[in-house]
């Protein structure tokens, strides 16, 4: 069990040898990406980092990527200096040039950066006051640790030279690994020694152990790892608010905030919703009003095989609707209904012949005919109407999107009290619009958090914005 520094977060791992990473970084536009998640399978070794990353609002972002040339994938040097482009479907290249390990104690730091043309990640940064990203992985020789399997033979730098018996002319003595002195909620059972081997671990918190030497050398002091306080849900110290519960970590509900908040300004990370606990505006209900099914669904035309009941359908229509009481419904597209159909056509010529750039009837009942007598029919209807949305968002709108369409987002989420009145609606899609869009989302339960398509504006967010805004 690791406890990361920082009061956010509390990740526990089971590293392997090649370097299990775990932890969290920070973009300055899509906020935490984590490493070492459930199917991460996040891992660092000599010459690469491998498995996945993740981002609330961008989902997966693939370390060991590929690409043609050969320069996609993130790189380790050996000696954990890291290179080569991580890759997510959502926000492009991530250039990990400028990240490194640290090889005694596995933290990495530095900046990635994201790709300037999408402009989406912005900077990831290691080095943030709560960041934590840590691996188990080292250098596998000259770091000074003779461990990993290393030997005399194959590491003289750390294990000392061999002597003719192949035995080692100076023993390494045993050293406590990064777990000693540490914080733990069960029984440690990983880097337990730096140098030599673990023997069991004994005691219930605190506990203990001891790691012996090699070629001789001396066994270690005794080494400790203390039993973790068991802090309230979401609470990483006694300070601050649980960002699970919004409840004071000190476990005296002083204050009761909503979940994922710390106080009671800016927004929630985990609902989207003000931290105030209040919308500035309450958001309209959508309406559900009756809908009218379609009356005619198939195309008609003289001299084919129509379908007998879409005929009649249509007689009758003419009859009720358009006073063509001389017709007879025998389900035949005769003459007279044929003729029928061309008086219809011209009397409505604008919507149902304009559009194909015709000035004389068809007699063909066919799209526009079909939507003419749909909407004549549906309008004498009791208690019922067409759907006639019409579709104001077309496109896809995501962090980073700029233009016509994210200024009309913006405008609408301010009527509907979402988006901060203060706040000039400029057309791109940054922080304070992707809140507003997440809280819009969670309101009309449209998606939530850990969904993709959380903070997108995408068909079924579009839907929904589409018949507020046609009311």
């Amino acid at each position: 069990m690791l406890v990361f520094a920082g009061s956010f977060f509390i990740c526990s791992a089971v590293f392997a040898s090649a370097g299990n990473t775990t932890g969290y970084a920070w973009s300055d536009q899509i906020g935490w990406v984590r490493f070492g998640c459930d199917n991460c399978n996040t891992n660092v070794t000599d010459s690469a980092l491998t498995g996945y990353a993740w981002n609330d609002n961008h989902g997966w972002i693939k370390l060991d990527a590929s690409s043609p040339d050969g320069t996609a994938g993130v790189k380790n040097n050996g000696n954990g200096v890291l290179s080569g482009q991580a890759w997510g479907d959502n926000v492009g290249w991530i250039n990990f040039a400028g990240v490194t390990i640290n090889a005694s104690s596995g933290k990495l730091g530095g900046t990635a950066t994201g790709d300037s043309r999408s402009n989406i990640v912005g900077t990831l940064s290691f080095d943030c006051t709560t960041c934590n990203v840590q691996t188990s992985w080292q250098p596998s020789c000259g770091n000074g640790i003779c461990n990993g399997g290393e030997t005399c033979s194959t590491c003289p730098a750390d294990c000392g030279s061999c002597g003719g018996g192949g035995g080692s002319s100076s023993g390494v003595n045993g050293a406590c690994g990064i777990a000693n002195n540490t914080s733990s909620y069960s029984i440690p059972t990983t880097n337990l020694c730096s140098a030599g081997t673990p023997s069991a671990v004994t005691g219930s918190g605190p506990w203990t152990w001891t790691c012996s030497g090699l070629y001789g050398g001396l066994a270690s002091s005794t080494c400790t790892a203390n039993k973790a306080l068991n802090f309230p849900a979401g609470c990483t110290s006694i300070l601050g608010y649980s960002i699970t519960t919004g409840l004071s970590c000190s476990g005296i509900s002083l204050v009761n905030l909503p979940a994922g908040c710390t106080s009671t300004s800016g927004y929630s990370i985990t609902t989207g919703l003000p931290c105030s606990g209040t919308i500035l505006v309450t958001p309209p209900t959508i309406p559900t009003p009756p809908v009218c099914a379609p009356y005619m669904t198939k195309y008609i035309q003289l001299g084919v095989a129509n379908d007998s009941a879409e005929v009649k359908k249509l007689q009758d229509f003419l009859i009720k609707y358009e006073g063509f009481s001389d017709l007879a419904e025998t389900g035949i597209y005769d003459d007279a209904t044929y003729n029928a159909v061309k008086a219809f056509q011209l009397k409505y010529a604008n919507d149902i012949l304009t559009p194909w750039g015709f000035t004389a009837p068809t007699g063909y009942v066919q799209r526009t005919t079909i939507k003419k007598i749909n909407e004549i029919y549906c309008k004498a209807q009791p208690n019922s109407q067409q759907s006639n949305v019409s579709n104001v968002f077309t496109q896809l709108l995501v962090y980073g999107s700029n233009g016509g369409q994210v200024v009309l987002l913006q405008d609408t989420l301010k009527k509907l009290g979402f988006f901060p009145q203060s706040i000039k609606s400029n057309g791109n899609f940054g922080p304070a619009t992707l809140k507003a869009v997440q809280a819009f989302q969670i309101y009309y339960k449209i998606t939530k958090p850990g969904i993709i398509g959380y903070g997108q504006v995408g068909p079924n967010t579009r839907r929904v914005l589409n018949q507020l805004i046609n009311q």
